[in-house]
C-alpha cells in the first residue's frame, strides 16, 4: 500500500448500491436486502479491509416501465490501495450481479473511483425470489434459523 509521510494512503474507493424492494413486484425486502448487505460487509471486510455504510432515500426511472421508483438503500462504501481495488474488482462485480437477481432489480450500481457502472440481472434469471416456494430462493436467500421464543 502506498504510503506518505508514514501515513496509509488509500486513494482509490468503491461503492455498492443495496434496495429494499423487490425490483418486480415492489414488495419490501428488508430481511433479503439485511442478508445481502451482511454478506457485502464480510466482502468488503476481506477484500479492502472494512466498510462504511449509508442509508438514504432514492429514486430512478424504471428502464421496463418509465415509472419513478422510489425506495431506501443501502450504499456500502470502502476504500482501497489499487492493488486491493483490481483484486477484489471481479468478486465486487459479481456480488452487483448476485444483488440484482435475489433482489429482482434490473440493474445495480457498482462504482470504482467515482465511476458508476451498472449490473444487469441476467435475462433468465427467475422473478420474485423471496417469495415461498420459488425453487431458486435457496440460491440467494438463506433463512437464519429460528431461536425458541423464551418463557418469561
Amino acid at each position: 500500500m502506498q504510503t506518505e509521510n508514514d501515513r496509509l494512503v488509500l486513494d482509490h474507493s468503491v461503492a455498492v448500491v443495496i434496495p429494499s424492494k423487490c425490483g418486480d413486484c415492489d414488495a419490501g425486502l428488508k430481511h433479503h436486502s439485511e442478508a445481502l448487505l451482511d454478506e457485502g460487509k464480510e466482502l468488503f471486510r476481506r477484500c479492502f479491509g472494512g466498510f462504511r455504510i449509508r442509508r438514504e432515500s432514492g429514486g430512478w426511472v424504471s428502464t421496463r416501465d418509465g415509472r419513478l421508483v422510489k425506495e431506501e438503500v443501502d450504499h456500502l462504501f470502502s476504500d482501497g490501495s489499487l492493488p486491493q481495488l483490481e483484486e477484489g474488482a471481479e468478486e465486487v462485480k459479481k456480488f452487483a450481479v448476485k444483488i440484482a437477481v435475489c433482489l429482482s432489480q434490473e440493474t445495480v450500481a457498482l462504482t470504482f473511483d467515482g465511476r458508476t457502472s451498472f449490473y444487469d440481472r441476467p435475462k433468465n434469471a427467475p422473478s420474485c425470489l423471496h417469495r415461498e416456494g420459488n425453487r431458486h430462493r435457496g440460491n440467494c436467500i438463506r433463512r437464519s434459523p429460528r431461536r425458541p421464543m423464551s418463557r418469561d
